[in-house]
């Protein structure tokens, strides 16, 4: 029960520093900023391109926690909980950095 309220908490840091940092570079583009992670979405990317593109990334850091924690393997799962955490401190990068930009 414990790893799945870890789970939520790491994962919803995630998404909720992807919707900061998509916030602060959506302000960015309208400046005339363009992405500098463009894989997958371009130069100025829509919110919703940035929102798939960042669902999936987070998505891939995830999924080892669960597989680990299904596989009965409780101590790796509890470290792979560092994936989803360390993407959220990414996008809080990022958007700081698209915030010193505006």
């Amino acid at each position: 029960m414990l790893f799945y309220v870890l789970f939520a908490i790491a994962v919803g840091f995630a998404f909720g520093a992807d919707v900061f940092d998509v916030i602060e570079s959506e302000k960015a583009y309208a400046k005339g900023y363009i992405e500098s992670f463009d894989w997958l979405v371009g130069l100025k990317p829509t919110a919703i391109a940035l929102y798939l593109r960042d669902g999936m990334l987070i998505a891939f850091a995830s999924a080892p926690a669960l597989v680990f924690f299904l596989l009965h393997n409780v101590p790796l799962a509890y470290g792979a909980l560092a994936g989803p955490v360390a993407a959220g401190a990414r996008h809080i990068q990022g958007g700081i950095g698209a915030k010193k930009l505006v």
